[in-house]
């Protein structure tokens, strides 16, 4: 119930920051769609820069790579010399959130029913040391021995869940 409430909290606050950037930003119109369906490598603004406007450091990462940072956007430089500025979005929308979160308990579905095989092989293999124990030291008469074994000191563990030949 409260976990509920806590996720319910968190949609109506997101809704209230997408709402308040689409009335007062500039350039918001696809902030609803980008909730929605935006991937984190989807661009959400481009525009060209002055040369005058990029730092040194930004001129030399280009010279090194085809793309650099500056600040939160990633620069380029075209083909006759411009540099453009974009930047991608920072998160993926509802739609690439629940692909993941899918993704993610398939994976772990899987690891689980591994490991519960496992552990149903070892308690199945115990079952039938178990079985066949029970019914050499309790019921002689169904396996056919006319006399008991001997304890030898062994209880618990070691009598009923000891494999054959160890």
């Amino acid at each position: 119930m409260a976990l509920s409430r806590i996720w319910t909290a968190f949609i109506l606050i997101a809704l209230l920051v997408a709402a308040g950037k689409f009335v007062f930003e500039p350039d918001q119109q696809q902030i609803f769609s980008n909730l929605v369906t935006g991937k984190n490598t989807d661009t959400i603004s481009a525009r060209s820069l002055d040369s005058s406007l990029i730092p040194a450091a930004v001129s030399t990462q280009l010279t090194i790579q085809k793309v650099a940072v500056f600040g939160k956007e990633k620069v380029y430089k075209t083909e006759d010399g411009n540099y453009r500025a974009y930047r991608l979005l920072s998160a993926n929308g509802i739609f690439e959130t629940t692909k993941d979160a899918v993704n993610l308990c398939i994976g772990l579905i899987g690891i689980m029913a591994l490991f519960m095989g496992f552990e149903y092989r070892r308690k199945g293999r115990r079952y039938q040391v178990f079985i066949k124990n029970y019914r050499t030291i309790f019921l002689p008469h169904l396996s056919g021995s006319t006399q008991r074994p001997s304890f030898d000191g062994a209880y618990g563990n070691e009598l009923f869940c000891k494999p054959d030949g160890a």
